[in-house]
């Protein structure tokens, strides 16, 4: 089958077969006038005109098989799914490219960058040179089975289920970009079997455990009671000034986050691009007074030797605190497991509080991590319910004889 492209002037959208064998007279073939291509080449021709005005011709050996098309061009056509065959001819490394320019506009650099890598690492070296047109479900299936067994310098040696999801979340956005613009009219890289990304169950402080790390962490102890109580993220607390602390709502205001980027530490919005108050715990606003209370509404809160705080900093006596209190390898960005913990099982926060401290998206991506913590509310329902139920249950000596 060949296929022909060129720009139509002022025609309405629509598919036509015609018979390149016979001429046509009011719309049909007069067989009784043969054409000089007769007996030459595939016999019917099916032409398409999109949306645009762009035309698109297709040769069929057969009239059910050129009707047949017809029939599934006009469908996507009026439907909007319609991508003209010349379109898929663009190579896959200039698609991504172009949907990269895009994302630079409105994603954080460090998104960028984890982009960046993703596509020059693994999936441009794969598909770079493919024109998307010729991309196929199997093709792709493959692909992902293949990068299980790519090797990295990572201790497993192995590339791990989060990279892989990582590579083919980019790599389906690119061929989505491509959907859009027209170049396919569907994304071959729907319905791909995947890897089990490994989820570890959450770890969560009590409050004597948060007492006794803050203590050992000497100077950086309310950074740790606001990590734990408050909530924020590792990015949001190094960005926090003085101006962000209300002393006389006892609130934060989450306003900006840190990111680091090419060896750069820059400041911006929010992970979700969203600005949220927290609540803080008298005891942790006392002591964060006591700290910061004169400083200008411009200064750090937690100001490191360089400026933001680096990881380090803390880590030096984070790390052999949390060790001391029962929870080797705990890291700062899973304290925020224990303010949701302690949040719901200390204070019964509901699901909707918990994503507002914690400054979540939707309430299902709290519920998804925390639902486990509400498991002993159904133990209450049922007392509850059996206080109420007003059925009578009848004793042995009640019961009916057989």
């Amino acid at each position: 089958m060949q296929t022909t492209t060129r720009t139509a002037v002022k025609r309405s959208p629509g598919v036509k077969v015609q018979d390149l064998w016979y001429s046509t007279i009011n719309g049909r073939a007069d067989l009784s006038r043969p054409t000089a291509r007769k007996g030459r080449g595939k016999r019917y021709r099916v032409t398409s005109i999109d949306n645009t005005g762009k035309i698109s011709t297709e040769h069929f050996a057969t009239k059910p098989q050129a009707e047949a098309r017809q029939k599934e061009l006009t469908a996507k056509i009026v439907t909007g799914t319609y991508a003209a065959p010349s379109a898929g001819k663009v190579h896959f490394r200039d698609v991504a490219e172009d949907w990269y320019a895009i994302k630079a506009i409105r994603v954080k650099p460090k998104t960028l960058e984890g982009y960046r890598s993703l596509l020059d690492t693994h999936v441009l070296p794969k598909w770079g040179s493919a024109p998307v047109g010729n991309i196929t479900w199997q093709a792709i299936q493959k692909w992902v089975a293949e990068l299980k067994n790519t090797d990295t310098a990572n201790r497993e040696g192995k590339l791990s289920a989060s990279r892989i999801l990582q590579a083919y979340h980019v790599f389906r956005a690119v061929l989505g970009h491509a959907v859009k613009s027209k170049m396919l009219a569907t994304n071959p890289a729907a319905d791909i079997d995947l890897p089990r990304k490994p989820t570890p169950d959450p770890r969560y402080l009590t409050h004597e455990q948060v007492a006794a790390l803050a203590a050992d962490c000497g100077e950086h102890d309310v950074m740790v009671l606001v990590l734990a109580y408050c909530g924020l993220r590792w990015g949001e607390a190094i960005a926090l000034t003085r101006g962000d602390v209300d002393f006389e709502r006892g609130r934060i205001a989450v306003r900006k986050a840190v990111t680091r980027t090419d060896r750069k530490y820059v400041l911006g919005p929010t992970k979700t691009h969203e600005t949220r108050s927290v609540p803080v715990p008298s005891t942790v606003l006392k002591l964060l007074k006591e700290r910061i209370e004169d400083r200008p509404a411009d200064k750090l809160v937690f100001p490191g030797s360089l400026g933001y705080m680096r990881s380090h900093e803390l880590r030096r006596v984070f790390d052999p605190a949390v060790a001391k209190v029962g929870e080797p390898g705990l890291v700062p960005h899973e304290l925020r497991h224990t303010c949701a913990s302690l949040a719901i099982r200390s204070a019964g926060a509901s699901i909707k509080a918990v994503q507002a401290l914690l400054g979540h998206k939707t309430a299902t991506m709290t519920l998804d991590r925390y639902g486990s913590l509400y498991d002993s509310d159904l133990d209450a329902v049922a007392a509850r319910l059996e206080l109420e139920c007003a059925y009578p249950v009848r004793t042995d000596e009640a019961k009916i004889a057989v």
